[in-house]
């Protein structure tokens, strides 16, 4: 009797752990579950602000680059992307919710006839729209007027030979944080780069940090062929100096980076570079793709912008 008792209570107790860690193991899962599906759901509801900055130095020379997709056409297609992602976000939250922004800067600003115009048709604000008709119109447009007017920028870039570059560091001291965070929403800056940054009203230096990254700088610094460069790049403090840090609400891609024909092993440098300095500046998601073929890059802006 008294075994049996003993045996029947036995089992009951095993039943009964085995039962509650069944329940914790399926709550943990449910936890899991709601975590990663709250994490989705806000990216998916989050308004988009998105800044596209283009760098028109020579690097869209066809003379530099006599290739086949040519840099402008590498550019065009990113920017197609970019807007196409735009609109299936905007597709996707319906005209009455959608209220997001695409704006692509110039720093400085071409020195074209009717720029202030081009430029206007290049910053869309959903928030301002009046109603739903306004924003079905920019949807039906927005791919038309964007190429039209980038298209209208880079050739007079290319015909003019007058390479104004990008002040991309200055960019970053001065004026993303008012340009381009907006408070409650998702904000993403796309640069459109060779990699290599440098801009006449932008010149500083401090021990080894620079507001500048040149060749020449990767020279002084005996970088190139060394197996040991990123020991001595870290050892030296070597890197971009970090103008703020406040850039946690900012997420960066970084497409088309692209050394000089004659020192391919900048490609490397320049990324480490960048990760450094987007580090520093507080930015916790960004991704810094190298050029490719539109097709490869396409994906890539889709993964990084929609999270497919």
């Amino acid at each position: 009797m008294n075994i049996k008792y003993f045996l029947a209570k036995g089992l009951l107790a095993i039943f009964v752990v085995a039962s509650l860690c069944a329940c914790s193991s399926n709550s943990n899962k449910k936890n899991q579950t709601a975590s990663s599906g709250a994490q989705t759901e806000g990216n998916n509801n989050a308004q988009l602000n998105i800044s596209i900055f283009l760098d028109l130095s020579n690097r869209i020379s066809p003379n530099k680059y006599p290739e086949t997709p040519s840099p402008t056409e590498r550019d065009l297609a990113s920017i197609e992307t970019i807007v196409s992602c735009f609109k299936d976000d905007m597709e996707a939250k319906g005209a009455y919710r959608a209220k997001g922004c695409i704006k692509v800067f110039f720093d400085p600003t071409p020195q074209i006839k009717g720029i202030n115009e081009i430029a206007k048709t290049l910053d869309v604000d959903l928030s301002k729209a009046e109603d739903n008709k306004e924003k079905k119109k920019i949807f039906d447009h927005i791919n038309e007027d964007f190429l039209k007017s980038l298209k209208l920028i880079y050739q007079n870039s290319i015909s003019s030979q007058n390479w104004i570059g990008a002040d991309v560091w200055g960019f970053f001291k001065r004026k993303v944080k008012d340009r381009c965070i907006r408070p409650n929403y998702r904000n993403i800056l796309v640069i459109i780069t060779d990699g290599y940054i440098y801009h006449q009203n932008s010149r500083e230096k401090s021990a080894n940090r620079y507001s500048y990254l040149l060749p020449e700088v990767l020279d002084g610094q005996k970088l190139r062929n060394n197996p040991n460069w990123k020991v001595d790049m870290k050892n030296a403090d070597f890197g971009l100096i970090a103008p703020r840090k406040d850039l946690q609400d900012l997420e960066v891609l970084v497409l088309e980076i692209r050394p000089e024909p004659t020192k391919p092993q900048d490609q490397d440098i320049i990324e480490e570079t960048l990760k450094k300095w987007f580090d520093e500046m507080g930015i916790t998601h960004y991704s810094i793709l190298g050029s490719d073929l539109p097709a490869n890059t396409q994906s890539s802006i889709r993964e990084f912008i929609l999270h497919k």
